[in-house]
């Protein structure tokens, strides 16, 4: 039975059955690697929190960021059979990716902290807090207006300098936050983390870098790294419209999406089941 949950949240999570497992580990060097949590809360390094300001002047509207709503195409792996998939996301906690598979629809819902898989036949499966805390993307994180508020979250934004890969320079910039709401001062607390990686030329989000944990796999940790391309402006905003997400450096899933909406209205359940 937890070989076949794992095979079963694995399948959406990655959205693409490659025997990572029993091939490789997190261990195995790949571009774009996530820094390990450090346990350190309340460090704001200067220089990571203007770049972050100079992204959001980019790519952010006058109006708050409060979600996005898009629909498109998601293929896997390097397989050409392409289908229709919805990605919605609410603030930087809340995430909803409905998408066709090979075996039927399936749906991926996140609540925080809290997130649960849904299989073509009906069965769900849930998320590790880890891996759920992390979110189905980051790009969203840096154009909220108080990201990252010291006074108010229990993280801290490390700054890591320029780095290169392919010929290609990156602003490194680790965010680590505690997955305990009742974080209280002086405590140690339980922490993950999100790297983001900017092009230093464009000041766009390029990257999104994490450890990730599916349930069912031991203790087996992946490395998954999120690139964000095509961005298109939407209202005065700008919005990636690719995904392209790989775990241990093997390419899972593509999310074209063709048409994008801000700050949608959704219903209070629409990110449970």
């Amino acid at each position: 039975m937890r070989s076949d949950r794992f095979v079963y949240c694995f399948v959406f999570y990655s959205a693409f059955v490659i025997p990572l497992l029993n091939s490789q580990s997190s261990t195995q060097p790949v571009d774009f690697a996530s820094s390990r949590p450090t346990g350190t809360i309340g460090r704001i390094d200067p220089v990571a929190s203007q770049e972050i300001a100079s992204h959001r002047a980019k790519v952010a509207s006058s109006a708050p960021w409060t979600g996005m709503q898009g629909s498109g195409q998601i293929q896997y792996g390097n397989v050409q059979d392409v289908y229709q998939a919805t990605v919605t996301i609410f603030g930087t906690t809340k995430f909803r990716l409905d998408a066709q598979a090979p075996k039927g629809n399936m749906s991926i819902r996140i609540d925080d902290t809290y997130g649960m898989l849904q299989e073509a036949d009906g069965r769900t499966f849930p998320l590790v807090p880890e891996t759920a805390g992390t979110g189905l993307f980051q790009f969203e994180l840096p154009r909220v207006p108080e990201f990252p508020d010291k006074a108010s979250c229990a993280c801290s934004l490390i700054d890591h300098g320029m780095v290169t890969y392919n010929g290609q320079s990156f602003h490194q910039i680790t965010y680590e936050f505690s997955l305990n709401q009742d974080y209280v001062e002086g405590q140690t607390p339980e922490t993950v983390t999100t790297d983001l990686f900017f092009d230093v030329t464009t000041k766009l989000l390029s990257k999104s870098s994490n450890l990730i944990r599916i349930d069912g796999a031991g203790n087996h940790e992946f490395q998954r790294v999120i690139s964000y391309d095509d961005y298109r402006p939407v209202g005065d905003s700008l919005v990636p419209f690719q995904y392209t997400q790989t775990l241990n450096g093997q390419k899972q899933w593509t999310l074209k999406l063709s048409d994008v909406q801000l700050n949608p209205g959704v219903p209070s359940n629409y990110f449970a089941f």
